[in-house]
């Protein structure tokens, strides 16, 4: 099913679950408590507007669809079971990032510039460029720790891509 926000703050610092079905911020931020996407999708239906911010304390996900902003300062993002999470949207929270199973794929325009990553054995983070050239997915000055993980790059075929990262 789907959860469609009809007014800003609707949760309001409540944690949150999702396990399959939908979270449609449709316009409307909110901050919550600790964020959990085991299965499913995020993002907000309304076209045109921007705003529809997430704001967790902290974020667990393990597979789904995240293309709306996620937000949250000191908020942490943990991945820890095989699947694939794939972010088309900017995140702007600035704590550390682990993927401990499976994979993050940030694509579209999927960046998490403010967010250091390590990258565990058995996890992975792919940058994908396929269809969106986007040269700072990750922070220039941020740090990218490898810890048996596997990192992917993933160029475009109708311009030249790169990407900067680590300290």
């Amino acid at each position: 099913g789907t959860l469609k926000y009809g007014i800003a703050s609707a949760i309001s610092s409540g944690a949150v679950t999702i396990a399959g079905g939908t979270y449609d911020m449709a316009s409307f931020s909110d901050t919550v408590g600790a964020f959990t996407l085991i299965e499913g999708s995020i993002l907000d239906s309304v076209s045109g507007v921007t705003g529809g911010i997430l704001t967790g304390t902290s974020y667990t996900i393990e597979s789904g669809t995240i293309s709306t902003p996620l937000a949250g300062g000191t908020a942490q993002m943990t991945k820890n079971t095989k699947g694939t999470v794939t972010i088309t949207a900017a995140a702007t929270y600035s704590a550390t990032t682990t993927i401990n199973a499976g994979t993050i794929t940030l694509s579209g325009s999927g960046s998490a510039v403010s967010s250091a990553f390590t990258i565990n054995l058995g996890g992975t983070l792919t940058l994908d460029n396929t269809s969106t050239n986007v040269a700072s997915r990750l922070g220039d000055a941020t740090a990218l720790t490898m810890n048996g993980g596997n990192f992917n790059f993933i160029g475009s075929a109708s311009a030249a891509a790169s990407e900067t990262t680590g300290t």
